[in-house]
């Protein structure tokens, strides 16, 4: 599914397997399939009004079971609203099963709270978490807006939201966003033209925030560049500000960023060269579920956990000898970032604790090259 952005507590949110590694289990029963995470978590999904219900089984992993002062609340939020509140689990706590209605929802947020006593030991399970309905995308209109940079041309569909990346003569089925989670739009999006490129005027709302998103997307010398600026003008709060690019067929994509390993980080800086053998930090691999963090993250080092180093990323089509790199200059101040990728064909670039308010802008400048 489109993971549109991914916060916790502590750890990396597991598919199928809980924040521990171990299989996903509650009150003695293992779910084959399910999300695991920790509070406090936010994961936000992007439906786009294709689905009719959502179902999981939520509560306390069992790998918490001797710790026994786990709390955690579970809510599942839809365009802003509540739509499930399991109110306080603990490791005592039964199972609670969440089977709710989701048509017309366009962005669905997993939240699992801390319980108000802190996040210790919160492990939080959404089992069996599955999405029912017709999920067929409607065939998009024909993009009203294209950008020709070099080597690639970009389309943008009537709201000024990437829709298609062309390198040379192959299509690479990508859409491309930026957004903060939690997102209201409040009115239609704005779109003039100039010379080369187009810009882009969104009013928002996020979490009862109101916010005006500018973005300008012009031909550059050697790529595609896309500036934004993000101001708000009440008073001071945070919020993460996250680029998020979908592809279609991932199966066909491989993937790469400035990784200190492909596979996975050094279990301990203690084990033998023999125990771990070197991978090629150079070497692309499939899209799967994975999360880097930007740089030493806390409970990480550089020799434990999925680490990047530069603001980067390839998506590459081996079939067609071609890739698209995406970019932010390092030069721009990035406190906590993360890359999020999907099996599903998503790659989420996020930026944590963003600080908005009292009329400033915070500004970010991307591109996109062949």
């Amino acid at each position: 599914m489109p993971l549109l952005s991914w916060r916790q507590g502590w750890g990396s949110l597991s598919v199928d397997r809980s924040v521990g590694g171990r299989p996903l289990t509650l009150h003695g029963r293992v779910y084959p399939h399910g999300l695991g995470t920790h509070a406090s978590s936010r994961l936000v999904y992007a439906l786009d009004e294709r689905f009719n219900r959502f179902h999981a089984v939520v509560g306390v992993d069992d790998e918490m079971a001797s710790f026994g002062k786990s709390s955690i609340d579970f809510k599942v939020v839809g365009d802003g609203k509540t739509l499930f509140d399991s109110g306080v689990m603990r490791n005592s706590t039964p199972p609670r099963s969440v089977d709710i209605d989701v048509r017309g929802i366009r962005e669905l947020t997993l939240i699992a709270g801390d319980g108000g006593d802190g996040i210790e030991d919160d492990h939080a399970d959404w089992a069996d978490a599955s999405l029912v309905g017709p999920a067929a995308r409607p065939r998009p209109a024909a993009a009203p807006y294209r950008i020709v940079g070099k080597g690639l041309a970009v389309d943008f569909d009537a709201d000024g939201r990437i829709v298609s990346v062309r390198l040379g003569r192959r299509e690479l089925p990508v859409r491309a966003q930026t957004r903060l989670p939690g997102t209201t739009s409040v009115g239609k999006a704005r779109i003039g033209r100039f010379p080369n490129g187009i810009t882009v005027t969104r009013p928002i709302v996020v979490d009862g925030h109101a916010c005006l998103q500018k973005e300008r997307f012009s031909a550059g010398a050697d790529s595609v560049r896309w500036q934004i600026a993000i101001s708000s003008p009440g008073p001071y709060w945070t919020t993460p500000i996250d680029t998020v690019l979908e592809c279609a067929n991932p199966q066909n994509l491989k993937f790469w960023t400035a990784w200190q390993d492909p596979d996975s980080g050094h279990p301990s800086a203690n084990m033998a060269d023999s125990d771990f053998p070197w991978r090629d930090p150079l070497e692309p691999k499939p899209i799967g579920n994975r999360t880097w963090t930007y740089g030493e993250a806390p409970n990480t080092n550089w020799w434990s956990g999925d680490i990047f180093t530069l603001p980067l990323f390839s998506l590459m089509d081996p079939a067609g000898n071609r890739s698209l790199t995406f970019v932010q200059d390092p030069n721009e101040f990035i406190p906590e970032g993360a890359l999020v990728t999907t099996a599903g064909g998503n790659v989420v670039f996020a930026r944590s604790r963003r600080r908005l308010g009292g009329g400033h802008a915070v500004r970010f400048t991307m591109s996109l090259v062949a």
